[in-house]
């Protein structure tokens, strides 16, 4: 991009490469790969049509062409491309949304919006989100005379649909796998991706973003989110749900809700599973794992401890070793 020769420097986390961390630069960032964590720039952020980025960005400047997920604070303008799609807060002083972008949620714009300090609206009223529908109409068709409005902006996408509510919250779950098996095969990445998927769509999550998976050892990472009005306690109980109906697959055991679609899709999940002597996975905030040692198999489902949590965000691929997961849950 022209953008890119203009900058004396440049952080790039290229295509392909994921980064499981929190990133600060004094300098332009431009990714085009994956990137889990939250993100300070002091410069301009650009995000490539093949980048992915899910947390939380602070930067001078943003140039949007992938996907983003999550809170982005541009404290001067942001650009986004028809090939943008964009779920989350935004708040920025100035906005250019191409015609065929993608822009879910909640955009607060205006050079009186405070974007370090402005809260997260979670629940506009429904004039405030015809004004925003009418106001986004205008900054399509008129991006100048939109950006020289003295009132912060909400803006609510997709365009047009008076009808359509910017969601009130968003739970991101992660699903991290791991099966250091010389033996897995390639057809093999789609079932266990689909078996998870399966399981995670009976809780309420959509798939956002995934990774192609590295074989021998398997390992993948796919990003699903869940837009609701529940709290964090609510997720948290539905997670606990979800943890009891694993172990009743793995304990062949029955209940009342033993042909609930949820057990179903635990069923499936473990019955996938069997087939492997060591997996580790975690499903949002469940994680479940299965080692051997000195011949002795062990396995564990908990809901996903605070210390094994930490050591994941710092390296997710730390769930491609078993032994080393079943230390945090199995004691």
């Amino acid at each position: 991009m022209d953008e890119l020769n203009k900058a004396e420097s440049v952080t790039n986390i290229t295509k392909g490469t994921r980064v499981s961390a929190n990133i600060e630069t004094e300098t332009d960032i431009r990714i085009a790969g994956t990137v889990d964590g939250d993100i300070k720039a002091q410069k301009k952020l650009i995000l490539s049509d093949t980048g992915r980025i899910t947390g939380s960005v602070i930067a001078q400047e943003a140039i949007l062409e992938g996907r983003f997920t999550g809170e982005l604070r541009i404290k001067d303008q942001i650009t986004v491309t028809s090939s943008a799609v964009i779920d989350g807060f935004i708040f920025s002083k100035k906005i250019t949304v191409n015609e065929n972008a993608e822009v879910i949620g909640i955009v607060s714009v205006g050079p009186d919006v405070d974007v370090l300090n402005a809260k997260l609206t979670k629940e506009p009223k429904r004039p405030e989100i015809k004004q925003s529908v009418k106001k986004a109409k205008e900054a399509i068709s008129d991006p100048a005379a939109s950006q020289s409005e003295n009132t912060p902006t909400q803006v609510t996408s997709p365009f047009g649909q008076e009808e359509t509510k910017a969601p009130q919250s968003r739970f991101i779950g992660n699903v991290l796998i791991g099966i250091p098996s010389a033996d897995f095969e390639e057809n093999q990445a789609e079932e266990i991706k689909s078996t998870c998927e399966n399981f995670m769509k009976e809780l309420g999550f959509e798939l956002e973003i995934f990774d192609e998976p590295v074989l021998d050892s398997f390992y993948q990472k796919l990003t699903y989110v869940r837009k609701s009005s529940d709290t964090e306690d609510n997720i948290r109980d539905l997670y606990k749900k979800g943890k009891e109906c694993i172990e009743t697959s793995l304990l062949n055991k029955g209940n009342s809700d033993a042909n609930s679609a949820l057990q179903n899709a635990a069923d499936e999940l473990v019955q996938f599973l069997k087939q492997f002597d060591e997996f580790a996975i975690t499903l949002g905030d469940i994680v479940l794992v299965q080692q051997v040692e000195d011949d002795v198999q062990s396995i564990a489902v908990e809901m996903v401890p605070e210390q094994l949590h930490s050591a994941l965000k710092k390296d997710a691929e730390l769930v491609s070793s078993p032994a080393r997961v079943y230390s945090y849950v199995g004691n």
